[in-house]
């Protein structure tokens, strides 16, 4: 199924250094979405798909909140909801995604930026040694 909310991008004045953003969704998401927007019926494009209690949607800050109370929860301690941006894409790299594909999906503009997200694991190193006859 093919909708609108396959293609979502965040608009210039809510994001970070003032650039549209495309968002990537892996089919299980776009699932869970078209079950969503089916359920919630948006009348027009630009309506927004989430609602808080309080408002008309969502702000950055209200989804900063959201996601440190979940870190909390876990009992993860020093996180923010820039981490698991960091963890995610330090993830994809362990698994072989090149960096390239790293900077798309992040939205940077130079690889160098996405390279200073990339953690780098000593289990990785090490079998990055392995791999040498």
């Amino acid at each position: 199924m093919v909708g609108y909310w396959q293609r979502l991008c965040w608009q210039q004045t809510q994001t970070k250094g003032d650039k549209s953003r495309r968002i990537w969704f892996n089919e299980r998401m776009r699932a869970e979405l078209a079950a969503y927007v089916a359920a919630h019926k948006p009348k027009h494009k630009t309506q927004r798909l989430f609602y808080t209690q309080r408002s008309e949607g969502f702000t950055a800050n209200t989804l900063t909140h959201i996601i440190n109370s979940f870190y909390q929860k876990a009992g993860i301690a020093n996180a923010s909801s820039h981490s698991g941006r960091r963890s995610g894409l330090t993830t994809l790299a362990d698994k072989g995604v090149s960096v390239r594909v790293l900077m798309a999906l992040a939205g940077h503009s130079q690889i160098a930026t996405t390279q200073r997200y990339i953690d780098l694991r000593p289990s990785v190193v090490r079998a990055a040694v392995e791999l040498v006859c």
